[in-house]
């Protein structure tokens, strides 16, 4: 899982005459998921959603202009670095969505915000494991 930290401190291969995205539109994107999660990681990952936070499919629908001639940050790298930002904001709205307000702590679910969840998968599998022991 990611931290605020970990996203400020990323860097990317600059591409020069060859295609990549425009590093202007990927840190500006990123100065976003890294003020997300800067706010979870205060609160411990307590707080109710803020407009202005950066959800699951904000990442899944981001797209960033492509340059060839100017210089870009390499497409693949950034693209795989999007995938572990997916996974860490997958994490906190899965740990927010067992918390949700009356709904009842499910035995056996680690909900800290070190939690092994991290996929929308994982807790699935999680709850699927705690479901089987208790019949």
């Amino acid at each position: 899982m990611l931290t605020s930290r970990d996203v400020e401190r990323a860097t990317f291969t600059a591409t020069v005459l060859r295609r990549g995205y425009d590093q202007r539109e990927v840190d500006e994107f990123l100065a976003r998921v890294s003020a997300t999660l800067r706010r979870l990681e205060d609160v411990g990952g307590q707080a109710p959603p803020d407009p202005g936070d950066v959800r699951a499919a904000d990442v899944e629908a981001v797209t960033f202009t492509q340059t060839q001639v100017r210089g870009g940050y390499d497409e693949r790298e950034v693209d795989q670095f999007l995938d572990r930002v997916l996974a860490t904001v997958r994490h906190y709205a899965a740990d927010a969505s067992i918390r949700a307000p009356g709904l009842a702590p499910i035995p056996g679910v680690e909900t800290s915000p070190h939690s092994p969840i991290t996929t929308e998968v994982g807790l699935v599998d999680r709850l699927r494991r705690v479901l089987h022991r208790d019949l």
